[in-house]
């Protein structure tokens, strides 16, 4: 019987947190997990933004890394007057 690997998708801001989105990704490597996060996509448009929510469905694990930037803000999250 084979262990189970388990799909880990990263999400932060891009550039200002390129090194802490390799530690992570190292550290998933090394524990025999899959990654996946933004770097797999092209610039999120509304078809591609319900892309990446169904391989955020897929994956067991989300992390979540917090910086002191903010990324994409989609139009359905955002206040309406």
């Amino acid at each position: 019987m084979s262990e189970k690997r388990y799909q880990v998708f990263i999400s932060s801001t891009f550039s200002d947190l390129l090194n802490e989105r390799k530690m992570i990704l190292d550290l998933l490597l090394m524990a025999d997990c899959i990654p996946a996060g933004m770097e797999a996509f092209a610039a999120a448009d509304a078809e591609q933004f319900d892309i990446i929510k169904k391989v955020i469905d897929l994956c067991d694990y989300y992390v979540l890394i917090i910086g002191k930037r903010y990324g994409t803000v989609h139009s359905s999250s955002a206040h309406k007057k």
